[in-house]
């Protein structure tokens, strides 16, 4: 395509203001568009300049140190299928011909893209471990070393193909992070957001790992309190007067953002937290949004989740990883007398690896490894469940590994012919390269 298509507008072309956002995962809140995302406190979107851009158009538009290409037209033949097609966010609202020739202006020859297609090409021979080594000394090495830095680097470090490598960089960058005594309010979402990746990567500091996130989540819910009390709260019998009220009618997605707005004045906590729960089960039941709607709630994610009640939630979910194997083994045992699904069997083989006592492990991993493959008629979101914990499933068992392995080149294989029906597309590529891994196992 980039060789195909080397012309585009002039400079100044006014659509070009409209922009794509490259962000860094950890810093946003919520994506809302492939255009602008929702940041946490303190963050913003910046032009190439430094410039602060306002939601997702960029008046300053310049391309000296980036530049991204967009081809929206393409040939006639082309734009007309993707009109047939339709918006994939938008049923039944489909472009027109007209945006053809608004936006095909072949004004200026740029070859940019190109060249730096080919650059890309040259730099694949390079060694990736080599150069991310060298990266991960260089930065460690740094002394003012801060929380963003060093998730960037365990991350980084979490790419190596050579697992000593990986461990040594992995456990380095840890073990720094931990050591950070003060951490700013960003930070500490930061951390918390990274929380199941370094759970799932670390077993020498899980223990420390799980009281840092609780003591960071209590220092987010205490920030959120004291935000709210800091604000101008009015009567709390009035508003819950009100609150009852609105309930009582028929609600849409903006009265019930509306009244989750106003418990956020209420001084009484646990009246907060209850109509907070209420508001929240009448949100999850609508099914069919309005696109302005939708707009709404995107726009109202951010406060959703910075309320206490969301993480006193995650504290509590983070708190239940130290509980005493004697509770485990009971929710485990009480599980397993039910019929479980496979999704049910997989979030209790997950529990079941939190077990200390090492034969318990063992003995409920087996159990429930003998149940889940006994399953044969499986569907599509179950196949998916089953093979994203391959990984899991293959690094805690010998005795099942062939029938693991068989079972997932099944599924695999099943997904392919999921995705193939709908048309060639990433997803079907992804699972047949998946499959190709898990049969070399073999």
């Amino acid at each position: 395509m980039i060789e195909r298509f080397t012309k585009r507008p002039r400079d100044g072309f006014g659509a070009n203001n409209h922009v794509k956002t490259i962000v860094n995962p950890r810093r946003v809140n919520q994506r809302v568009n492939p255009h602008n995302a929702i940041y946490f406190l303190d963050n913003i979107s910046v032009n190439e300049n430094g410039e602060p851009v306002p939601l997702y158009f960029n008046p300053q538009n310049t391309v000296e140190k980036i530049q991204l290409n967009h081809y929206f037209t393409k040939s006639k033949e082309e734009f007309i299928k993707k009109i047939n097609r339709g918006k994939a966010d938008q049923v039944g609202n489909k472009r027109k011909l007209d945006e053809f020739d608004a936006y095909q202006r072949g004004e200026v020859e740029d070859l940019t893209a190109l060249k730096l297609f080919n650059h890309f090409f040259r730099l694949q021979k390079i060694n990736y471990d080599q150069s991310t080594i060298r990266d991960l000394k260089f930065m460690l090495a740094e002394e003012d070393l801060n929380i963003e830095l060093l998730l960037t680097c365990f991350h980084r470090a979490h790419g190596l193909k050579d697992q000593s490598q990986r461990e040594k960089f992995e456990s380095e960058s840890l073990e720094k992070l931990l050591k950070i005594k003060e951490i700013q309010m960003d930070e500490a979402q930061l951390f918390v957001d990274s929380l199941p990746e370094l759970l799932l990567t670390s077993t020498n500091y899980r223990g420390k790992i799980i009281a840092r996130g609780i003591e960071l989540f209590e220092m987010l819910e205490n920030f959120i309190q004291q935000k709210s009390k800091s604000e101008i709260c009015h009567d709390d019998e009035s508003i819950i007067h009100d609150l009852q009220s609105m309930l009582e009618s028929e609600l849409t997605i903006e009265k019930i953002l509306t009244c989750f707005h106003r418990t956020q004045d209420l001084k009484d906590q646990s009246q907060r937290k209850k109509f907070g729960y209420t508001l929240i089960e009448k949100l999850l039941r609508f099914h069919k949004i309005p696109m302005d709607e939708a707009q709404l709630l995107a726009d109202s994610l951010p406060e959703f989740l910075l309320t206490s009640l969301d993480y006193q939630r995650r504290r509590n979910l983070l708190e239940s990883l130290n509980r005493d194997d004697e509770s485990m083994i009971h929710d485990l045992e009480s599980m397993l007398e039910s019929e479980l699904t496979i999704k049910e069997i997989l979030t209790c083989f997950h529990r079941a690896q939190d077990l200390k006592d090492q034969s318990q492990r063992e003995k409920f991993e087996s159990v429930l490894l003998e149940k889940l493959l006994k399953f044969k008629e499986i569907q599509i979101d179950d196949a998916r469940l089953f093979v994203d914990s391959l990984p899991k499933l293959l690094s805690t068992s010998t005795k099942h590994r062939e029938k693991i392995i068989a079972r997932g080149i099944e599924l695999f294989h099943m997904l392919e012919d999921f995705h193939r029906r709908k048309g060639p597309c990433v997803e079907q590529f992804d699972c047949q390269r998946r499959r190709y891994l898990l049969e070399s196992l073999k």
